[in-house]
């Protein structure tokens, strides 16, 4: 099981970071995951791609979204063929 979980994040590592350079070729992302529940962790520096618009580009690959309000994960009902993250984390590191 965790062999599969562990080429499963690999796999949307990549498929992420590839979806990332066609949508922002002139930005470096660095994008890594955790083969304990599916976790990936994007980081990049730039002024001029707005957080949001990272988001909405790796959007497909999110399983799902947490509800802090009543402690709960509510998976996404589509079908959809590509392996999925549970947690996507973005973060933007500008220079000072």
């Amino acid at each position: 099981m965790r062999i599969e979980t562990a080429k499963k994040t690999k796999t949307i590592t990549k498929l992420i970071k590839a979806e990332l350079k066609l949508a922002f070729p002139e930005t470096k992302f660095s994008v890594t995951g955790s083969n304990f529940g599916g976790t990936v962790r994007i980081e990049y520096t730039d002024n001029f791609v707005k957080r949001s618009e990272v988001s909405e580009c790796v959007e497909k690959f999110r399983a799902g979204k947490f509800d802090g309000m009543v402690d709960s994960y509510a998976h996404k009902n589509d079908t959809v063929k590509h392996p999925r993250a549970q947690y996507i984390m973005i973060f933007n590191y500008v220079d000072a």
